[in-house]
């Protein structure tokens, strides 16, 4: 099967090549979060950008740089090191995410992989999570990575997003398919390290009703190819993306959280404490320029909402999702009448007159 829709590429690289810098506020970001009731670390840090990006990548993605930036690579390893010299105590996971793959060579360079691999590995931390693309394991990059991340278990943290080899090619732009996946993650084991899937929901070109459905298969296909755990979240708009452009001209808009709720519903009960959460909330803030519009429920309900999610995230369990559950709203029943009257479809009239307009910018 061909991977790539050159249509939604070309058109994804168009606006892409007009897309202003990343905001550089800050080189890195070290944020603490609660899982399970024990402190887990999150690390960002600026790079060049993804290099899928730079190819016209996913849609809903913005981790490519814009145009002429220039990350100083001295100066990121100083901003790391004097967050992370804060952190004290046990962690229990510390995940590494860079723009894009800490993998890539293009994206992140080797020596500046290392710098912040041995960095990291300085942690009293039990498992360490490394965000990269499957398209950059490798033997090698595997290997350095037990080289350095030797205190805990490691596992590499990929973004797949669909189990759906039709929706990676059409609505993510992701140039994997499910075979690519499958190998990746055979690979990965065969190191004796473990392998996470981000899977979303929001995907332009289906309704809410297909995104669920999807969800929830994809979630069980990661599991029954050998994923060893899966973080879950909702795509927010973020500018210069395609799902910028559809948002624009009123091909899309961001799912509801009832939406993202009922995926976890529809999940069986020993699944769900290996389905973590994730970007449910805009963690930079609503005045923040990075996000355009997120995924919500209404004014009365939201704030309930976002503080029983953060109870799952913290415990995500059968008896986590109940506090999810006692949250009532009227929005509720109207979302529920909504997708009860969506079919099970992938919408391809729309995907053809979205690409035919974004040719005409």
């Amino acid at each position: 099967m061909d991977k790539i829709n050159a249509v939604l590429r070309n058109a994804a690289k168009g606006i892409f090549a007009r897309r202003e810098n990343f905001p550089v506020e800050y080189l890195s970001d070290v944020r603490i979060e609660k899982v399970n009731n024990a402190a887990c670390c999150d690390i960002w840090f600026m790079t060049r950008g993804c290099s899928h990006d730079k190819k016209g990548g996913c849609t809903m993605c913005n981790y490519g740089c814009g145009k002429g930036l220039i990350v100083d690579d001295e100066a990121v390893i100083a901003s790391l090191s004097e967050q992370l010299a804060g952190i004290h105590g046990e962690i229990e996971e510390t995940a590494i995410s860079p723009s894009g793959s800490m993998l890539d060579d293009e994206e992140v360079p080797p020596k500046l992989r290392e710098k912040i691999l041995e960095l990291v590995g300085g942690l009293n931390c039990r498992n360490f999570l490394v965000e990269s693309r499957c398209d950059t394991l490798t033997d090698a990059k595997l290997e350095t990575l037990k080289k350095y991340l030797k205190n805990g278990r490691i596992y590499i943290e990929t973004g797949i997003e669909s189990c759906n080899d039709w929706v990676l090619k059409n609505c993510v732009n992701k140039n994997l398919s499910l075979s690519d996946i499958k190998r990746a993650v055979e690979a990965v084991h065969a190191h004796g390290i473990g392998m996470c899937a981000n899977i979303a929901i929001g995907f332009p070109f289906i309704n809410e009703y297909t995104g669920i459905i999807l969800a929830v298969r994809s979630i069980e296909k990661a599991f029954s190819i050998g994923f060893d755990n899966v973080v879950f979240f909702p795509y927010h708009v973020r500018p210069g993306t395609f799902l910028e452009f559809l948002l624009r001209n009123n091909y899309y808009r961001p799912y509801s959280l009832h939406s993202f709720c009922e995926v976890l519903r529809r999940l069986d009960a020993d699944v769900l404490p290996r389905v973590n959460i994730s970007w449910y909330r805009n963690y930079y803030g609503k005045g923040s320029r990075k996000i355009i519009a997120s995924p919500s429920s209404c004014p009365e309900c939201e704030e309930r909402m976002l503080a029983a999610l953060d109870s799952y995230k913290n415990k995500p369990c059968i008896d986590s999702l109940r506090e999810i559950d006692n949250v009532e709203c009227r929005c509720r029943e109207r979302w529920r009448k909504k997708i009860q009257r969506q079919p099970l479809q992938l919408d391809v009239a729309l995907l053809n007159k979205a690409l035919a307009k974004a040719y005409m910018q």
